[in-house]
């Protein structure tokens, strides 16, 4: 009864606020509306948290940046443009293209840059929170991630999506395919909760970034990134993951890229050649040939250098690239209040992506202990701490614990 009578009071006080404040609950629209400055107006909808039942105004799926179509395929977005009327961001929308979810009849299957904001204030001036969903580059959705924890702090989240896999992270080594897609997707998703989380009740000076595995990455990565302007975020907080896992920077961008590009049907003659019909390619055939190359390369012998899935280091754009040089080689690091934890058991992640790539998801059958050693002994040479370590220069030694 406690919480009802909680929950009841509380909404009268959200339908007082919205009827003081450009945030309206009318007979016109059955939810809040907020007028964002600059872009125009969002239809929302209301819930609750999971514990205490405080109401949350939702607003799911607003665009942050326009479609990444055409020549912009591959290529950093640009930032979302003004519309009119009111946008309806009452339901979970569509998460980016990947395996599980990839159509051949959704044209606007691209039109996937979009953000998600929960509040419980639209007035106040509250902390920020903007998380980056995990999912190894290749899937997830804003959707998965829901605001009724955390809202019982009195904080505004924010939930992006970002292109996944081959949309996101394929690099020719030139500048029509330069790599680093989705890295850029998450600096547009910053720069408009800098321009407009005011309107939600946030305050674009007080924002933590924070992410999982991938997503983790992607937050390491923001702090290594020379592109990422002093002052969007605050502090950051890292699960599970940071630029220094093997995988995570590209081995060797191109040659995958070319496989990819032969998975489909490209005519490999010239570069230019090549990055038009990867630009022309279906979605569904992008994800389809990165799926495939992935597969190959978890058969192979050694470490699985997979492309489409990863950060690209220089490249084309050399000194205004995303990541110009390895974080392992650079001086700059943001200086930002952080925290790191690990996930427990995250790393069985990669038993299942050996067990449905390598073996075909097969059962594994170990005649004995050996065998079974024998198998944590490939597993930790295509994916231990040693993997993808070199060298750095004459005067440096790479030492791992293992």
């Amino acid at each position: 009864m406690g919480r009802l009578q909680y929950s009841f009071a509380a909404l009268l006080s959200v339908l007082t606020i919205a009827s003081i404040i450009g945030t309206s609950l009318s007979q016109d629209y059955q939810g809040p509306v907020v007028d964002i400055q600059g872009l125009g107006s969002v239809l929302g909808t209301m819930g609750e948290t999971a514990w205490t039942g405080r109401p949350i105004y939702q607003f799911f799926n607003i665009k942050y940046a326009e479609a990444p179509v055409g020549e912009q395929r591959f290529r950093a977005p640009l930032s979302v443009l003004p519309w009119s009327g009111v946008m309806n961001v009452t339901a979970p929308g569509r998460g980016c293209p990947q395996r599980r979810t990839i159509s051949q009849d959704d044209p606007d299957a691209e039109d996937c840059l979009t953000l998600s904001v929960y509040s419980n204030d639209l007035t106040a001036n509250r902390p920020v929170m903007l998380y980056v969903h995990g999912g190894a580059f290749v899937v997830g959705s804003a959707e998965r991630f829901g605001p009724e924890y955390l809202l019982e702090k009195d904080i505004v989240l924010v939930v992006i999506q970002y292109r996944l896999g081959t949309l996101g992270f394929l690099s020719t080594g030139t500048e029509a395919i330069p790599g680093n897609a989705a890295m850029y997707d998450v600096l547009e998703s910053l720069e408009w909760v800098s321009r407009h989380i005011r309107s939600f009740g946030g305050n674009p000076e007080d924002v933590t970034i924070f992410g999982e595995s991938a997503g983790g990455h992607a937050v390491s990565a923001m702090l290594h990134s020379p592109r990422v302007r002093e002052g969007l975020f605050k502090r950051a907080i890292i699960q599970s993951g940071t630029l220094f896992m093997p995988w995570v920077i590209c081995q060797d961008p191109t040659e995958g890229a070319y496989e990819i590009a032969r998975i489909i049907g490209c005519p490999m003659t010239t570069p230019a050649e090549i990055d038009s019909c990867l630009k022309s390619a279906s979605v569904s055939d992008l994800v389809l040939a990165q799926d495939e190359h992935k597969k190959n390369e978890f058969s192979s012998p050694g470490y699985p250098k997979v492309a489409g899935a990863c950060i690209t280091v220089g490249g084309a754009l050399g000194d205004e690239s995303f990541m110009p040089v390895h974080p392992r080689e650079s001086t700059y690091f943001r200086d930002v209040e952080i925290i790191f934890g690990m996930n427990s058991q995250e790393g069985l992640i990669f038993f299942n992506e050996y067990f449905q790539y390598a073996l075909d998801s097969q059962p594994i059958e170990f005649d004995s202990h050996w065998d079974f050693l024998e198998f944590l002994k490939t597993v930790n040479i295509k994916f231990g701490s040693g993997v993808g370590m070199c060298k750095m220069n004459e005067n440096r030694t790479v030492r791992t614990v293992r």
